[in-house]
């Protein structure tokens, strides 16, 4: 039982002893197999930038994991839910400049055709439950209307002519802190009220973005060096419930990455599950460079 936690352990599942279908998948893995995740990873590896940045945060999607290094040495670590098998995150590297806490959050294009417009013709009651609100633009404000005034069974996801924001607050999408590193996806960190997930042995639930457990205490350490920013002064923004922005005195560099194999502090190898399928396309460009 004891070697069965140890493997579970090492292969990121849930170490409780108990022999289920991902722990009979990683034990059927041959030895050629591991081989090949490994080639696999030392290729990705070789990707990376020679400089990651005095501070810096890893996000290994496989790993559902975020781990964030000040003045190059680990600081913390939170687990993440990730992008589903038809949303997947996208691997890539940015700077984080800014935080929000008591985000609001704006309904985007995909979401709206894809989840939103069908509730609504399940339940109209659904924008309202959800604290979200509808918004014409005019040509001198942002015109609040009436989701009884809309033909939801009839109205298209194409050339939709209003913005649906949800307002802060617990229930918002984005919970009670953002953190922002502005880049082409559109890809951010944040709370979740959905805390329950976390504990699940695969994590990815989100339409893209990456959800970060307890992000208060995350938001706490990113600020540190802020004298003024204590968890107390953090707490006394959040409940006020109103969105407020806070620049990072520096940045610190974000990396997305996709590892599904790596030796750890400890010089142990750890094996993480191909989430995504994407350890094939690599290992197939690789023959065909190398042979």
């Amino acid at each position: 039982l004891a070697l069965i936690k140890l493997f579970q352990g090492r292969h990121g599942l849930n170490n409780d002893g108990f022999i289920g279908d991902n722990t009979i998948k990683m034990l059927n893995m041959s030895i050629s197999d591991r081989i090949n995740t490994i080639k696999v990873n030392l290729e990705r590896l070789r990707w990376m930038p020679d400089d990651y940045g005095e501070d810096y945060i890893f996000v290994n999607l496989a790993d559902y994991r975020l781990s964030l290094y000040k003045r190059n040495r680990l600081t913390a670590q939170h687990k993440v839910i990730i992008g589903k098998s038809y949303r997947k995150t996208p691997v890539f590297s940015d700077k984080m400049t800014y935080l929000v806490f008591n985000p609001t959050w704006t309904v985007p294009p995909t979401i709206l055709k894809n989840d939103i417009i069908p509730a609504m013709r399940k339940d109209k009651e659904y924008l309202k439950k959800k604290n979200i609100k509808i918004f014409k633009a005019t040509a001198l404000k942002a015109e609040e209307v009436s989701s009884d005034d809309l033909d939801w069974e009839n109205i298209s996801g194409k050339n939709f002519p209003y913005t649906l924001v949800q307002i802060p607050g617990p229930n918002n999408a984005l919970g009670q802190v953002k953190f922002m590193f502005p880049n082409k996806y559109n890809i951010y960190i944040h709370d979740t009220p959905d805390k329950q997930l976390f504990q699940k042995e695969e994590k990815n639930f989100s339409s893209g973005c990456i959800r970060v457990e307890d992000p208060v205490k995350l938001a706490e350490i990113i600020l540190k060096d802020l004298p003024e920013w204590n968890r107390q002064k953090i707490d006394s923004i959040i409940a006020t419930k109103k969105e407020i922005t806070i620049s990072l005195s520096k940045p610190i560099f974000v990396h997305i990455l996709y590892w599904t194999a790596w030796v750890d502090d400890n010089g142990v190898i750890q094996f993480r599950n191909d989430i995504y399928g994407r350890d094939s396309a690599v290992l197939e460009r690789l023959r065909k460079r190398l042979y």
